[in-house]
């Protein structure tokens, strides 16, 4: 009987593969959450689930509405097979001459000069020679003053081929 009568928003964040789907036993509203009803199906693993109780109007403080108030249980959902282990996006770029390859690791997608190949090294460059923790715009080139709400930690990693000598 609660399913039936059961309140949901969503709203999609089609660029990061992601489902925000919002739910309640009654109509609210949810700042951010727009789109009346669940998810699209495609959007089958749930990546995390916070329940808050809220006003029905989303944005009054809880003091105001203790008559009315309900709880709204957010699900953010992802698509399967497209999340990476961890959701960990990476670029990567060889330097064959070198039998070198540079590979950039984030939470979310991004771009990085000069590293421009969606995945991981390949398994041949299987030593570590340097790693580097950078925080950076999701574009890769805006002063880090400029998108302190989307800035993301990039790691990246040097790495060589085992047994390989590199001639200086």
């Amino acid at each position: 009987a609660m399913v039936a009568s059961e309140y949901c928003l969503h709203q999609e964040d089609v660029e990061d593969h992601k489902c925000f789907e919002a739910c309640g036993a009654s109509t609210f509203q949810s700042k951010g959450i727009t789109v009346e009803g669940k998810c699209p199906s495609k959007y089958s693993t749930i990546d995390k689930v916070v329940t808050e109780e809220q006003c029905p109007d989303g944005v009054t403080n809880l003091r105001y509405c203790q008559s009315t108030a309900l709880n709204v249980t957010i699900a953010t959902k992802g698509e399967a097979g497209v999340a990476m282990v961890a959701s960990e996006y990476c670029l990567h770029q060889e330097d064959v001459e070198d039998h070198k390859c540079f590979e950039a690791c984030g939470a979310s997608p991004f771009q990085s000069k000069g590293i421009t190949v969606y995945g991981k090294c390949p398994s041949k460059y299987s030593t570590v020679d340097k790693v580097v923790t950078e925080e950076q715009c999701p574009d890769g080139v805006t002063n880090l003053r400029y998108c302190q709400s989307t800035a993301l930690n990039v790691t990246i990693a040097t790495k060589g081929e085992a047994g390989v000598i590199a001639m200086v």
